[in-house]
């Protein structure tokens, strides 16, 4: 999931995305993968986690199955959550190559891996998106919405990722909008894959 605009609600469906995953049976990792300012763990849980993404990034060298799972958080009995930094400043230890490291260890014991990425398009973020199967782009069916969403969508597609990729979620959509599926799709030459109600209600929180 990847917002092509700040408060584009990316984070609150990739949560809803990974806990409806989970509780059909599949083994699920979120990895809030918005390295910077990541609050993907508060939609899930109420816990406060040992570790997150940028610990693990210093005991790379000893990355396995084991130490994955105890640095993420079990929120049920399918779904685990890796968080992102605590501050800002932690996340340069987060490099390329560990991400890439570390998904491919995760695709080896997860049935799904949901990333929770961040809209600045630095290496870090482009490894992961490279490594996704599909890029879900979160945008409101706003005029500043679909500005930033055609200028995400041309970046994304210079660095090679094409229709078979890239689908557009229009989050908080509402039924009679000044702007419907048929302006998205014109004004970005991709049609709307899935549109989400503005009224679907609190994100799900499990107090676990």
């Amino acid at each position: 999931m990847m917002p092509a605009k700040g408060g584009s609600g990316a984070t609150f469906l990739a949560a809803n995305l990974a806990y409806v995953l989970s509780t059909k049976g599949n083994r699920v990792a979120l990895i809030d993968m918005n390295l910077q300012f990541g609050d993907t763990m508060l939609y899930l849980t109420e816990k406060h986690p040992a570790a997150n993404i940028a610990t693990l990034a210093r005991d790379a060298e000893r990355l396995d199955q084991s130490l994955l799972e105890s640095s993420m958080v079990r929120v049920s009995d399918n779904l685990w959550v890796l968080g992102s930094p605590e501050s800002p400043e932690e996340s340069v230890v987060v490099s390329a190559g560990f991400v890439n490291q570390i998904l491919r260890l995760a695709g080896e014991h997860f049935d799904f891996i949901v990333l929770d990425v961040g809209r600045i398009l630095e290496a870090v973020t482009v490894h992961a998106l490279d490594d996704a199967e599909a890029i879900f782009l979160v945008m409101q069916a706003t005029l500043p919405g679909l500005y930033d969403t055609r200028r995400l969508v041309t970046v994304l597609n210079s660095l090679g990722y094409g229709r078979d990729k890239i689908s557009v979620v229009v989050n908080r959509a509402e039924k009679n909008s000044e702007i419907g599926a048929a302006e998205i799709s014109k004004a970005l030459g991709y049609a709307v894959a899935v549109s989400v109600p503005n009224k679907i209600g609190r994100a799900h929180v499990l107090n676990s």
